[in-house]
């Protein structure tokens, strides 16, 4: 029999709602399961956990950052179970958006048709050597979007839970709070295809091409080529910003002598001058200095 566990975000003001309707979808021959976090990183556990006692799919319930998890988790186990495992969406976070580079829609009836057909996608991560919160060494999987610059200082210093009407107008509004007090910071990066070092608003590293609940930042990231979608932004004003925004959403690049477009591989980011902190998938994780591997084709998502 399939077995299938979701693992729910128990942040959410709709957990049991969601749990309620998850266990009322019947499936022949599959068993369901519900787990629920109670606590940041739970997830991470709980789908190692899963996949150990047999899981054949697991289901992120949540934002980009229970993907984000749910896919550490998955690394963590052996190649030869994980291999058998595919991994899932079910959207019902503030910032939804790998689903979209993914081409799911990220509903429930969807996801189950999915399993029905056993169809999938091998899709990258990016592996990140950085300085951790806690000042050590952290090794982490990001599946979506990695970034520096003003997004890090964004997740560090803004609450992203709350309400405000939208994911999209949450995120902007955080946007704009921190771009009042944010100083352009100056990095390194190193790739073999690139280098470079100056001052930036964000540098941004995409296997999926859209964050900020929409935005579609990085339009020439692919999921499966192997490499990272390079946006690198840098002297930019605030006016400039929000006057690009309508083109961000649209995935349109920006024809402005700050803003860059590359492919890159493997890369290394160092901070010239002041902190430099990490936004992995939304969430702050750390700290440049940091390292950046493509480890190609290694997860299975349900996709069409």
């Amino acid at each position: 029999m399939t077995q299938v566990t979701f693992i729910i975000n128990g942040r959410l003001s709709n957990c049991r709602k969601i749990s309620a309707r998850i266990l009322a979808v019947t499936v022949e021959e599959t068993k369901t399961s519900v787990l629920l976090t109670k606590s940041s990183l739970d997830a991470i556990d709980m789908a190692e956990q899963a996949i150990m006692d047999g899981a054949n799919y697991v289901i992120a319930v949540g934002g980009d950052g229970m993907v984000n998890e749910v896919v550490n988790g998955y690394m963590r186990v052996p190649e030869e179970l994980r291999c058998k495992v595919a991994l899932g969406v079910y959207s019902a976070g503030k910032g939804n958006d790998y689903v979209k580079s993914l081409g799911t829609s990220g509903a429930l009836n969807a996801l189950f048709q999915l399993i029905r057909d056993d169809s999938t996608k091998a899709v990258d991560v990016g592996l990140v050597t950085c300085v951790g919160l806690d000042g050590k060494e952290l090794k982490r999987y990001f599946i979506n979007i990695m970034d520096v610059g003003l997004a890090g200082f964004v997740v560090q210093n803004i609450d992203l839970r709350g309400t405000f009407i939208n994911g999209f107008l949450t995120y902007q509004k955080a946007i704009l709070q921190t771009f009042f007090t944010y100083k352009h910071i100056e990095v390194r990066l190193e790739s073999e295809e690139f280098t470079w070092e100056g001052p930036i608003l964000s540098l941004i590293l995409g296997k999926g091409r859209f964050f900020g609940s929409g935005m579609c930042i990085a339009p020439h990231a692919k999921l499966d080529d192997g490499k990272l979608g390079l946006v690198l932004i840098g002297n930019v004003s605030l006016w400039d910003y929000f006057r690009n925004l309508g083109k961000i959403k649209k995935g349109k690049p920006l024809d402005h002598p700050e803003v860059s477009y590359r492919i890159i591989g493997d890369c290394k980011i160092t901070p010239i001058n002041g902190e430099c902190p990490i936004d992995m998938d939304g969430e702050f994780v750390g700290y440049a200095p940091l390292m950046v591997k493509v480890i190609p084709g290694v997860v299975r998502f349900l996709a069409s």
